[in-house]
């Protein structure tokens, strides 16, 4: 389940623990900046009209 975060360097494993790299450090920072944009209003507002469109019937 690790084996993506170890490939790209993100998570290092020591004795039995994983610590998080000096790139993962950096990813989880950009991930957190990128996030502070993120609507969840919009987003739920716009599945639920595609959930809805998608059980109308088909004309």
């Amino acid at each position: 389940m690790t084996g993506p975060l170890k490939e790209l360097e993100l998570l290092a494993l020591e004795e039995e623990y994983f610590l998080l790299t000096e790139n993962g450090s950096q990813y989880l920072k950009d991930f957190m900046s990128n996030f502070d944009y993120y609507d969840v209003h919009m987003s739920d507002t716009i599945l639920l009209a595609m959930a809805e469109d998608e059980s109308k019937p088909q004309q």
